[in-house]
């Protein structure tokens, strides 16, 4: 006979009923927010009050989002389907780093 399997162990059992403590719960949701809230008050700090972080956010929003004057959705000729999403993808990168610096000076 081969090798002698390990004993099943279902993955999604929690070894019990579980028992959610809102206490707990709300300890969490406090310390995720806080966390959220740093990380965008960080990108405030760096694309906001930094001058050399000025010009990259201007550098990027001039080459990312204004340049390319072509809809996203049709692409230059000689771009494939995956070139057209990373150029997607960098336009929604800098628009989020501008609606963080627009939400954190608004409070």
């Amino acid at each position: 006979m081969g090798k002698k399997r390990p004993p099943y162990v279902d993955p999604f059992d929690l070894g019990g009923p579980v028992v959610f403590d809102p206490g707990a719960i709300e300890k969490q949701r406090l310390a995720q927010e806080a966390e959220y809230n740093r990380r965008d008050y960080l990108i405030h700090k760096v694309f906001s009050q930094n001058p050399d972080g000025k010009k990259l956010l201007n550098t990027w929003v001039e080459n990312v989002l204004v340049l390319p004057r072509q809809p996203v959705c049709t692409g230059q000729q000689d771009q494939t389907p995956f070139d057209i999403g990373i150029r997607q993808g960098k336009q929604d990168f800098v628009r989020g780093i501008l609606k963080t610096i627009k939400k954190v000076e608004e409070g």
